[in-house]
C-alpha cells in the first residue's frame, strides 16, 4: 500500500495512516477495535475514517488522535480504558479528551495515556500495579506527571522523560522494567 505515514499493530489487528489522514484496519475487530461500529473483523485493510493524525493499537482498545487534537478510543472497557466514566465497551469511536490539544498516545494492558502540548501526561483504566501512579484504577483521566517531553506505556508500568531530562518508571517492575 502506498502513501502510508504511520502504522501501529498488536498482537491481532492493525492499522494504518495514509498521507491524507485516513485510517485504515486489518485483522481482529473483536470487542469494536476498529472503532467502526462493528465487529466484523477485514483480511485487506479497510477505511475507517477521515483526518486523524496518531494511532495506538493495544491488547484491548485502540486510540486515535483526530486532526484537531481530540482524543478518541473504542474497543473493549473492562477496566475503564476508555476513560469515558464507563466500563462498557464501544465499538465506535468515543471522544474521551476534546480542547487539550493531545499529542502523543500509547495503551497498555487495559490502561491509555496521553500528552498534551503544555507536556501534562494523563492517564486512565486499570492501575493494579501503580502504572497510573494512583488507587486501583479509574475510569477518568489522571495527572501523572508534567513536564514530559516522551512516554511509553508497557503492559502494567510506564516509563516517562521529564524536559529536564530525567527517566521516570512507575508500576510493575518484578523484572525490573519499571528500571526502579
Amino acid at each position: 500500500m502506498n502513501g502510508v505515514k504511520a502504522v501501529s499493530a498488536s498482537d491481532r489487528y492493525s492499522m494504518i495512516i495514509k498521507n491524507d489522514g485516513s485510517l485504515w484496519a486489518t485483522g481482529d475487530n473483536t470487542g469494536g477495535l476498529y472503532g467502526n461500529g462493528t465487529q466484523i473483523r477485514s483480511y485487506e485493510f479497510e477505511k475507517i475514517r477521515d483526518n486523524v493524525k496518531a494511532v495506538t493499537c493495544g491488547p484491548s482498545h485502540t486510540s486515535i488522535i483526530t486532526s484537531d487534537g481530540n482524543l478518541l478510543i473504542s474497543g473493549f472497557n473492562v477496566e475503564g480504558q476508555l476513560g469515558n466514566g464507563t466500563n462498557t465497551a464501544s465499538f465506535s469511536f468515543v471522544q474521551v479528551i476534546g480542547g487539550i490539544d493531545v499529542v502523543a498516545v500509547d495503551n497498555g494492558e487495559n490502561f491509555t495515556l496521553f500528552l498534551n502540548s503544555d507536556g501534562n501526561l494523563y492517564g486512565f483504566g486499570n492501575n493494579g500495579h501503580g502504572q497510573l501512579g494512583q488507587g486501583n484504577y479509574t475510569n477518568s483521566p489522571v495527572s501523572i506527571a508534567t513536564n514530559v517531553s516522551s512516554f511509553s506505556a508497557g503492559d502494567s508500568h510506564t516509563l516517562y522523560i521529564t524536559n529536564d531530562g530525567k527517566f521516570w518508571g512507575v508500576g510493575d517492575s518484578s523484572y525490573g522494567q519499571s528500571g526502579t
